[in-house]
């Protein structure tokens, strides 16, 4: 398999793995927004008769859930930007970060008296229990299907490429967005990841220097423009889940983002790319369940049910930051342990494709 599409320039990052900080710190947003989704969920539901009883409280959550709501995707779609180039030592890096977390806090958490061992424990912890961790095998399937995609990316021509995607969202949006084709799950599948994947390499391999200069237009549009769909979709007492992954509008945004953030002129960051080579992590350890019962929730919900306005959104603010620092510094002996293993691996008889494949893994979730 080919390391670099002959469409594409060759990526300086990919191939030697020094990060973009611009992608990078987009990585970072991507994920503290994740944060703040989960956050917003923690408070309830907005309802029709909030934006009456409440309508500050109702507008801001509101505007916050459509400036969050392109996380997920953004994240998916880095990883289509630069290529998965499969690798089984990739894989297991990956692999390592996501057991680091999952039975580190579980084992914490039975030695501090708040968890027992159990089966369902030990499923939870292997990602075998949803709905925790969704993200984790959805992301590896994606990883595993790679190469096909890769290889159709390589071989399909612009015209294919751009009317597969075409015909890909419209079925999407008609039958994801509407629950007709459940196994879509309104976002929360690697079958949306594959869009999006293929969407991110597209934008790359044709670049439209319009869509990058008016990316963080587009992506503010998008937000005000689904915020009210919100409102009027509430008004109208439907159900239909304005803020999902597969809504066209939430799409576009993450899409705007991404170019926008390409545009950037930031260079090297050292702080940036320190952070976000954990910035995983914060998933990994916010999203686990005992963290987020017993830790996260309670504290939301106690700033949200005792405070308001500023000092809400302040609080709630610090103790996302909190969280996702706390977690970057508990990543770093993970870092450690790993390149104290990795070298192992290494002594394997690597070739010389599968290093390549290696670094540009290593670039997306080191």
């Amino acid at each position: 398999m080919k390391s670099i599409s002959p469409k594409e320039p060759a990526i300086s990052s990919v191939t030697t793995g020094i990060r973009q900080s611009n992608i990078e710190l987009l990585r970072i947003l991507a994920m503290f927004l994740v944060l703040v989704i989960h956050a917003i969920m923690n408070c309830g539901g907005i309802t029709a008769d909030n934006f009456g009883s409440n309508p500050a409280n109702a507008i801001t959550r509101t505007v916050i859930h459509a400036l969050s709501a392109v996380c997920v995707n953004v994240f998916i779609l880095i990883s289509g930007w630069f290529g998965i180039k499969s690798s089984l030592k990739g894989f297991l890096k990956f692999a390592f970060q996501c057991l680091y977390f999952s039975f580190g806090i579980y084992l914490f958490m039975i030695a501090t008296g708040n968890a027992h061992l159990s089966v369902d424990g030990i499923r939870t912890c292997l990602f075998l229990k949803p709905p925790h961790y969704w993200f984790i095998p959805a992301y590896v399937a994606l990883y595993i299907l790679s190469p096909i995609l890769n290889s159709f990316i390589d071989k399909a021509s612009k015209t294919t490429l751009r009317n597969t995607l075409v015909a890909f969202f419209v079925f999407q949006t008609i039958w994801g967005w509407t629950g007709a084709a459940q196994f879509i799950e309104f976002g929360y599948s690697s079958f949306s990841f594959i869009g999006l994947y293929l969407l991110a390499r597209y934008l790359r391999l044709y670049p439209c220097k319009r869509l990058a200069s008016w990316g963080g237009t587009i992506y503010i549009a998008s937000v005000l423009i689904n915020s009210v769909c919100f409102y009027i979709i509430k008004r109208l007492g439907s159900n239909l889940d304005v803020f999902c992954y597969i809504n066209p509008l939430v799409i576009i945004g993450a899409a705007a983002l991404l170019v926008y953030f390409d545009s950037l002129p930031i260079g090297h960051n050292k702080t940036i790319n320190w952070i976000s080579r954990s910035a995983f992590s914060a998933y990994l350890y916010h999203g686990h369940p005992m963290i987020n019962d017993l830790v996260f929730f309670n504290i939301i919900s106690y700033i949200y049910n005792g405070y308001s306005g500023i000092s809400c959104i302040t609080l709630i603010f610090a103790v996302l930051t909190g969280v996702f620092m706390s977690a970057v510094i508990i990543d770093q002996p993970r870092i450690w342990l790993w390149n104290k293993i990795s070298p192992l691996l290494r002594g394997g008889g690597v070739n010389a494709s599968y290093q390549a494949s290696y670094r540009s893994f290593k670039y997306q979730f080191n």
